[in-house]
């Protein structure tokens, strides 16, 4: 398995060990024997180049309780990496490889509980199927004895409505498809029920909870004030920078997230300001940051432009970079529309917070205020990697615990670990660069400190108050440094994505 993908089992109590998007350096030998199944491997990859993502399942069990490990916690695979990481990582699949019989009852003598077992790694092509249309038929006699819903943890009313008719189309599947056509007579089958295409799709709302609240009565805002404030409609106002997600409204939260997140580079700005001058040829006036957070980014636009202003909702990051602001020409604002006219501005700037947003109206009013040939930016950085004597264990030791509190993140993260590659600027001019790197000189403290304004250990120690695993992870970095002291200092860089738009006609798309 490709080693950038991988990481070995360290310690008995580690929960993860499968890390994706991590680049380890080979400075260290590795006499370790490295495994290899080629057939297996070219077999698979044969079948992802035909079906593109797959669906894997051994003999008995899918490694649903796995899907987690895959960045978009579902069960479809595109590469052996993710394949791999589901099986290892399942527990339905150690229950299958090493006693798949326990608790059953063999009733036949000739059977042997230690009989050879032929495992088969299914691999289905991929669909993004319905939880409320899949169904578990029991069969015994080769006749169906029982039928439930396969996700058993939701109610969906229109199974109640329509129970006689979806028990009818599956028995009449069964009996058509299914029924003699395996060596047992006494088996359970799932069966997916699709929609009939020749029937129309009717939708309305069924009850009181599909009614979505109306805007003006959800905010409190009336209407003429809206309407003097933008000549928009009051969804664009609320709604154009949808930050209210974020995590990062505590006032101490606040304070350390100026204190220990990365800086990003000149090198990073200076990017996008030479993607701006190929074809932007006139003042260079105003520039804004939206989602500017305690303003790490904004502040690094001062030298380029007359007026440059950072919007966030949160009022406290907004006083913690009012508080740190020298730049005469940068000004912060805690608001979530931008104030600016037609046609405004330079360049507009979002960085580490465009997965928060409400993209299709920020785009809108992107594009609203941007001049011509003006230019969108868009950019984050990615996971962190150490380097050093000993940087594959360190490297794994802070990927496993992110792997622990990764399910704690909101779902938005999976951007940021996909580097914002499901994101597309409404361009037809566009350009990524992953060129620029931010290259740092940390000490544990500062580390444990950035790592601990994750968003999804702020969740996971809200939940989990008892559980010091900061401690534990400072514990485990002292252990592979062989130090007691915060002060060690550790080589570290995160890479960096910039994607760039530039507006070149006043039509959108």
């Amino acid at each position: 398995m490709d080693k950038s993908r991988c990481a070995s089992k360290k310690d008995d109590d580690d929960d993860d060990d499968v890390v994706d998007d991590i680049n380890w350096s080979d400075d260290e030998t590795d006499d370790t024997k490295k495994i290899s199944f080629p057939e297996l491997e070219k077999a698979i990859l044969t079948v992802l180049e035909k079906f593109e993502a797959v669906f894997p399942k051994l003999n008995w069990s899918s490694p649903k309780d796995a899907r987690w490990m895959i960045c978009d916690n579902r069960l479809r695979c595109t590469n052996l990496a993710d394949i791999f990481s589901l099986l290892k990582s399942s527990d339905f699949i150690t229950h299958d490889l090493h006693e798949p019989f326990k608790f059953c009852r063999v009733n036949d003598e000739n059977v042997s509980d230690d009989k050879e077992i032929q495992y088969v790694l299914v691999l289905k092509k991929w669909y993004a199927l319905q939880p409320s249309k899949e169904f578990r038929c029991f069969v015994k006699n080769n006749q169906i004895i029982a039928i439930s819903q396969r996700d058993s943890d939701n109610f969906y009313d229109y199974i109640l409505q329509t129970s006689n008719v979806i028990a009818d189309n599956l028995k009449t599947f069964f009996e058509k498809n299914i029924k003699g056509k395996f060596l047992s007579i006494n088996f359970v089958v799932d069966i997916y029920r699709q929609d009939d295409v020749n029937e129309p799709e009717f939708r309305f709302v069924g009850s009181q909870h599909g009614v979505k609240p109306n805007s003006f009565t959800q905010y409190s805002m009336p209407k003429d004030i809206a309407d003097i404030t933008r000549e928009r409609d009051i969804d664009k106002l609320i709604d154009v920078i949808a930050m209210a997600k974020r995590f990062f409204e505590n006032a101490s939260h606040v304070v350390q997230y100026a204190a220990y997140r990365p800086t990003y580079s000149q090198a990073l700005i200076e990017k996008i300001m030479n993607y701006l001058s190929l074809k932007y040829k006139g003042d260079y006036d105003i520039a804004i940051d939206i989602g500017c957070g305690s303003g790490q980014s904004t502040k690094l636009l001062s030298p380029y432009f007359q007026q440059v202003y950072g919007y966030d909702v949160s009022k406290n990051q907004i006083k913690q970079a009012n508080e740190k602001n020298t730049n005469s020409n940068v000004k912060y604002r805690s608001e979530n529309i931008i104030s600016h006219d037609n046609n405004s501005l330079c360049l507009v700037t979002v960085a580490q917070a465009a997965h928060w947003f409400n993209l299709q109206q920020f785009y809108s009013e992107a594009h609203r205020t941007l001049k011509l040939m003006g230019v969108l930016a868009v950019y984050g950085y990615g996971f962190v990697e150490l380097h050093g004597p000993q940087n594959k264990r360190l490297n794994e030791i802070v990927t496993n615990f992110y792997r622990k509190v990764r399910p704690f993140f909101p779902d938005d993260r999976i951007h940021i670990d996909n580097k914002y590659s499901s994101i597309i600027l409404p361009y037809v001019e566009r350009e990524r660069d992953e060129s620029v790197k931010i290259n740092c000189t940390w000490d544990i403290q500062r580390l444990l400190g950035y790592i601990c304004t994750w968003s999804g250990y702020q969740n996971y120690v809200k939940l989990h108050p008892n559980n010091d695993i900061i401690n534990d992870l400072r514990s485990e970095l002292f252990s592979t440094l062989n130090t007691t002291n915060e002060s060690e200092k550790i080589e570290l860089s995160f890479d960096t994505f910039i994607l760039m738009g530039r507006k070149t006609s006043n039509d959108l798309y």
